[in-house]
């Protein structure tokens, strides 16, 4: 049996404040730990490159909803994929959930991905 290696996978980090007095959010997007759907993204699986052309911070993977916002950093470190976030805040629903990760209602993200290359245990 394949050893249970589950915990959070996708926190807020910090808040920091910018110049223009705007809030950005750091959240630990992914590590390489086993999420909810039973599949781990190793720590250097992410590419990236597509993202970055537009990227966009969506509602609970609703695609179908503007996004509420933006990354606007986006890197590895040794421990996973590290996303800032700015909130759309000219957007009423996305100041909410702003408030809500303020408030610590909301803590966490959950990323989407295509897999390149699937390996089984």
């Amino acid at each position: 049996m394949m050893e249970e290696k589950r915990r959070v996978k996708a926190l807020l980090v910090e808040t920091k404040a910018q110049d223009s007095g705007e809030k950005v959010f750091r959240f630990r997007a992914s590590n390489d730990v086993l999420d909810r759907q039973g599949e781990i993204v190793t720590v250097d699986g992410w590419e990236l490159d597509n993202y970055r052309a537009n990227p966009v911070f969506m509602w609970a993977h609703d695609y179908g909803r503007p996004p509420i916002g933006k990354v606007v950093a986006i890197e590895n470190d040794d421990k996973g994929l590290l996303a800032d976030v700015l909130f759309d805040v000219g957007d009423e629903f996305a100041q909410q959930m702003q408030g809500k990760y303020e408030r610590g209602i909301l803590n966490a993200v959950s990323v989407g991905f295509q897999p390149l290359e699937i390996s089984a245990p």
